[in-house]
């Protein structure tokens, strides 16, 4: 995988090209990104972390239905418990 072949990927794909018409590294490049967010996916705070959350958020939509009643939370994650409770620090006590 060199840089060329990963910006001609890009270049190809911001000019709404096709995945067809990618050639063969191309589309290997592609299939390295798709592996690197799967991996990312599993890191707090990664941008693929949120996306998996957002899509998390989006399938209890299709199982539980539209929720009427919205609740939005935005803590600051520096010092927020609920925070790094939501994303596995265990060492968090909420009682206190």
């Amino acid at each position: 995988m060199t840089p060329n072949v990963l910006e001609s990927t890009t270049k190809h794909l911001e000019e709404e090209g096709c995945y067809i018409d990618l050639d063969k590294n191309q589309k290997e490049a592609i299939d390295l990104l798709r592996e690197v967010n799967t991996i990312a996916a599993c890191i707090p705070g990664s941008q693929a972390s949120k996306i998996f959350t957002r899509n998390e958020i989006r399938n209890y939509f299709g199982y539980f239905g539209m929720p009427h009643l919205y609740f939005t939370a935005n803590p600051n994650p520096v010092h927020s418990p609920v925070f790094q409770v939501m994303y596995g620090d265990v060492s968090v006590d909420l009682t206190k």
